[in-house]
């Protein structure tokens, strides 16, 4: 009896399937569209940002993007630990409020705005 190759994707737990299979579910590239969409997202995050008290600002960028506890940065900013907590809270909430600002009224209203 002659062996023949599978010549389509089987079953998962077959002893039969193509190289590479099964395909990721998702490219290791973005499309198009989901680049622009991060693009955007992007500009909409930094014009928040920017909109921000510069308390405000640092104190995210020290405990979202360099990861340090609310007690290290507290100490960064040479502030008291509830301070800083509360400084978090209220610059949180800000940018929330701001990024919805941007995204429902554009760019250009929020730089009108902007204290």
């Amino acid at each position: 009896m002659r062996s023949m190759r599978c010549t389509t994707p089987t079953m998962p737990g077959s002893t039969t399937s193509l190289p590479g299979w099964p395909i990721p579910a998702t490219s290791p590239r973005p499309s198009p569209f989901e680049t622009a969409e991060a693009s955007e997202a992007e500009r909409h995050l930094a014009t928040a940002m920017a909109s921000l008290p510069a308390a405000y600002r640092e104190v995210l960028l020290l405990v979202g993007v360099e990861g340090l506890k609310p007690g290290e940065a507290a100490e960064v900013c040479g502030v008291t630990p509830e301070a800083m907590r509360q400084r978090l809270s209220r610059a949180r909430a800000l940018l929330a409020h701001r990024l919805v600002e941007v995204e429902t009224l554009g760019l250009a209203a929020l730089n009108e705005v902007t204290p």
